[in-house]
């Protein structure tokens, strides 16, 4: 990929064109990971917003891989600390550059995960308000604790959800 292909793409996403034209490939295989996972997150937060599960869980793999590569040449780098501080001043600031987008993704990205799981929590209540309004209008016969048939019309209901993932 040319850097100009790579400047398009980063401007059609809001990720600033991080890679090429650097002398350490240390550095060059940081920031083209960083990009990757930064232009994953940004996917994420627009299939959030738009509400797209499926589109949302399509990246789960992806973005667990993209992530440990990252952290992992992340690690390896910071391991080099003599070329790390011998780097050139402009790959530092595009390293800042990178993480100041990343960190940007990751922030709206939450926004978006905490809206939806209001969203989430709304839903849910609503399911179980009408469960018990529908369970309260029904009169239903039940047992005692001492085994007597009785009305159960007056009795609060309980509804509950049990989630498991």
């Amino acid at each position: 990929m040319d850097q100009n292909t790579n400047s398009d793409n980063a401007a059609a996403t809001n990720v600033p064109a991080l890679t090429g034209g650097g002398q350490n490939p240390a550095i060059e295989s940081v920031l083209a990971s960083a990009a990757t996972l930064t232009e994953i997150i940004q996917q994420e937060t627009e299939y959030l917003r738009a509400a797209d599960t499926k589109g949302f869980r399509s990246l789960y793999d992806k973005k667990a891989e993209v992530a440990q590569s990252y952290e992992s040449k992340l690690q390896k780098l910071l391991a080099q600390k003599d070329q790390l501080q011998s780097a050139a001043p402009a790959d530092k600031e595009r390293l800042q550059e990178a993480r100041k987008a990343m960190i940007e993704a990751s922030r709206e990205n939450l926004d978006a995960l905490e809206r939806t799981n209001k969203s989430l929590n709304r839903i849910s209540e609503r399911i179980m308000n009408l469960a018990r309004e529908k369970a309260a209008k029904q009169s239903v016969s039940a047992y005692s604790n001492k085994g007597a048939l009785y009305n159960n019309s007056k009795r609060p209901v309980s509804v509950g959800v049990i989630e498991t993932a």
